[in-house]
């Protein structure tokens, strides 16, 4: 599953913001859901598999089979699946796909699942990384912890001192 790293410099260091995407760091167990013919099958990020109760398996019908997509699952009893990325598609591997094809991907199945307990990890909308910044100041939604820089380009796997996911934490 792919990770990110704190960042221990200034995030203007990192180049142009144009280049990268914000997103929220959602907390929770980070998972993912493989839809197969036998079924639903979660696992967390050591490939643990998950109880049905910890998100029952209906709440994915209508993915297409032979189809990954990762996210993390919010506490709660009422806990929600936010989706930030789609490695495989009706069988076919996406990890060597820049991240906003991925994406692409993922947010239009679940756009289409309509399922109140799947959410996607929109980008923040941010103009410099001073208004990233920012935003680490005025506070965070429920269930994140600062926010998650992504190279738009980044190909899944990508790890090591040239991490292209790279984590704020909220001030």
């Amino acid at each position: 599953m792919k990770q990110s790293h704190p960042l221990e410099i200034e995030a203007h260091a990192l180049g142009p913001l144009r280049l990268w995407q914000v997103e929220w760091n959602w907390t929770g167990l980070k998972v993912r859901i493989r839809i197969q013919k036998s079924g639903v099958r979660m696992t967390d990020i050591d490939d643990n598999p998950l109880l049905p109760e910890e998100f029952p398996a209906e709440d994915a019908a209508g993915l297409p089979e032979d189809t990954t997509l990762e996210g993390v699952l919010t506490p709660g009893s009422s806990g929600s699946l936010v989706i930030w990325d789609c490695v495989e598609f009706l069988g076919a591997n996406l990890k060597e796909m820049p991240l906003y094809s991925r994406q692409l991907q993922a947010f239009s199945m679940i756009e289409s699942l309509q399922s109140p307990r799947f959410r996607t990890s929109e980008p923040l909308e941010v103009r410099s990384w001073e208004e990233v910044t920012s935003i680490l100041t005025e506070g965070t939604p429920e269930f994140t912890a600062g926010v998650v820089l992504k190279k738009t380009d980044s190909l899944y796997g990508e790890e090591g001192t040239s991490s292209s996911w790279w984590t704020l934490p909220a001030k």
